[in-house]
């Protein structure tokens, strides 16, 4: 591919590591009972677990099942290692948006927003072996824009948002990334294009299927979807008739398939290039975030700490909360443990054993001096 000027990414010249860190206390909410029975091995279910902050957290990442990303707003980077949360970094100036991380390699990126002269300007961190390095400019000054997600796989990345923070604005942006080496450095290999303008609306979530394709939603149910990489633009896939609610989540499940769910507890899917049958609950909460393990598993999370839960062909809403606050972001490692963060520095954990739920809550139990782990 030919590098894209527009896209370069321009270093801003200052290292994570060399940002000063601040830590609060743990966050004074309560777990409210105990974990639950589930299909997904055994006795578990999502339970509460310490945080380090009480600041939103808008994006997670699982490398593995002993090692996590969280990123949230007043640039809080959170590291999960040796069992327990803590605060990695926090970024001046910086609001954070997201995170997406290589399992397999465990390399990554974490996008978000400063508005230090007035006006939004997306950035990056870049996770490598050696640690994160920036941040950097997403485009150049010239290009304003609103980052709400980020996704990658494979070498590749994408991130996406729009012309301001307010849904009010018009216009949209893709900016992709796609790295011939195979260790995927971004700070080396660095192609894209972006897309804006016109009466599209902004775009709040997309994921990138193990093939390549990527997906990304947003306002008034707009559905994006790139066959064959960013180069090439998007198709505009038509929402169901008569649906206008705003999609805040989505998940590629699997080759031309991909679920998505937004305000109102909306809850679409689109397979074998037409709209399929949700078989969702009916809900009044937005639910802000999906993942699917494959076609046949996944989660999605929302506002008043909503579980919704798919398996054997149908939506189910989880009838145990273990927590209040609104969710925002999901991410399973597999089908055996998963993570969920929202506001008020909310951290979830999904674990498919009794064990790992055991082992989850004693740190949680630490914080508040007891834990009912029965």
């Amino acid at each position: 591919m030919q590098r894209s000027a527009a896209a370069l990414l321009i270093a801003a010249g200052c290292v994570v590591a060399g940002v000063g860190v601040a830590r609060p206390g743990s966050t004074t909410a309560h777990l409210r009972h105990a974990p639950h029975e589930t299909s997904w091995g055994g006795s578990g279910g999502w339970v509460r677990v310490a945080s380090p902050v009480t600041e939103t957290l808008r994006g997670v990442s699982a490398h593995s099942e002993e090692e996590a990303w969280a990123v949230g707003e007043s640039g809080a980077l959170l590291e999960f290692r040796d069992g327990e949360w803590s605060l990695h970094s926090r970024l001046t100036g910086v609001s954070f948006a997201g995170v997406s991380l290589h399992q397999d390699r465990g390399t990554g990126l974490a996008v978000g927003n400063t508005t230090a002269d007035g006006a939004p300007r997306g950035i990056r961190l870049t996770k490598t072996a050696t640690g994160w390095t920036g941040p950097h400019a997403v485009l150049d000054p010239d290009f304003r824009i609103w980052l709400n997600a980020v996704s990658t796989v494979a070498g590749s990345w994408v991130v996406g948002g729009g012309a301001s923070a307010s849904a009010s604005e018009s216009g949209y942006a893709i900016i992709g990334e796609q790295c011939s080496r195979s260790e995927g450095d971004y700070a080396e290999c660095v192609y894209g294009r972006a897309f804006g303008g016109g009466t599209e609306a902004a775009v709040r979530a997309l994921d990138i299927g193990e093939n390549g394709e990527i997906w990304a939603v947003g306002d008034a149910g707009t559905v994006l979807r790139f066959r064959d990489g960013v180069q090439l633009g998007p198709r505009t896939v038509p929402p169901p008739r008569g649906f206008a609610n705003d999609l805040l989540g989505v998940a590629a499940s699997r080759p031309g398939e991909m679920w998505a769910v937004g305000t109102g507890g909306s809850v679409v899917h689109y397979a074998r290039d037409t709209w399929r049958p949700s078989r969702a609950p009916s809900l009044r909460t937005d639910l802000a975030a999906i993942d699917m393990i494959d076609g046949e598993n996944g989660w999605a999370v929302g506002n008043d700490g909503t579980f919704v839960r798919y398996e054997n062909g149908r939506w189910r809403l989880d009838p145990q909360p273990v927590i209040n606050e609104d969710l925002v972001a999901l991410d399973l490692a597999d089908a055996d443990s998963g993570w969920a963060v929202g506001r008020n520095g909310a951290i979830v954990k999904f674990c498919a054993e009794r064990n790992c739920v055991r082992s989850a809550l004693l740190p949680y139990a630490a914080a508040r001096g007891s834990a009912d782990v029965r």
